[in-house]
């Protein structure tokens, strides 16, 4: 077998760790004078990772489950406890 040319990466994906140059913080001119607490505010902002499109994804996730087992209830209901249930079970003779 053939070994492989190059060892990069192809592909970038939209939520993959930063690289290790990316985390380093570059001072600026406001750093030098007010004794770096910028620098110190920017790397550790670099460090938070941004999840709030989870509480949108969890919330989506909520309503399919409920409007699930809502449809399940009223079928339920109107398949045993109605005239629909007896027409579609003798519709489809097994």
């Amino acid at each position: 077998m053939a070994k492989k040319k190059h060892t990069t990466k192809k592909h970038k994906f939209k939520h993959a760790e930063p690289d290790a140059g990316a985390m380093v913080a570059q001072p600026t001119v406001g750093a030098v004078t007010n004794g770096g607490a910028r620098l110190a505010k920017q790397a550790a902002a670099a460090d938070v990772r941004d999840f709030s499109y989870v509480f949108g994804d969890l919330r989506r996730i909520a309503v399919l489950g409920i409007s699930l087992i809502a449809l399940e209830l009223v079928l339920w209901y109107l398949l045993n406890h109605t005239g629909l249930g007896d027409s579609v079970y003798h519709l489809i003779k097994v």
